[in-house]
């Protein structure tokens, strides 16, 4: 009998801290991946928008990295009491 492989998905959760209260903030999900991607830090700084080297941002603390090795990847940063997203690579 053959197996039908299922689709792989991925889903990017923020578990945040308010007055000893925890929340759960999906950041991003993705229903079909071609693979499942990694989640790094990176320091505060300068990040550009992949297609548009004019669009810069200037992360004043640590974002994460949310990348599809040798494919995309995105940051993401806080800002204005929200977090962002930013293409990085593609």
């Amino acid at each position: 009998m053959r197996q039908v492989a299922q689709a792989k998905q991925a889903k990017l959760l923020l578990l945040e801290k308010t007055n000893a209260i925890y929340t759960i903030r999906v950041l991003r999900e993705e229903e079909e991946v071609p693979s499942y991607p990694v989640v790094h830090k990176e320091p505060p700084g300068i990040y550009r928008y992949f297609y548009d080297r004019q669009i810069i941002i200037d992360a004043l603390n640590d974002v994460f990295v949310y990348e599809h090795l040798e494919v995309t990847a995105t940051i993401f940063y806080y800002e204005d009491g929200e977090y962002q997203q930013l293409l990085i690579s593609d």
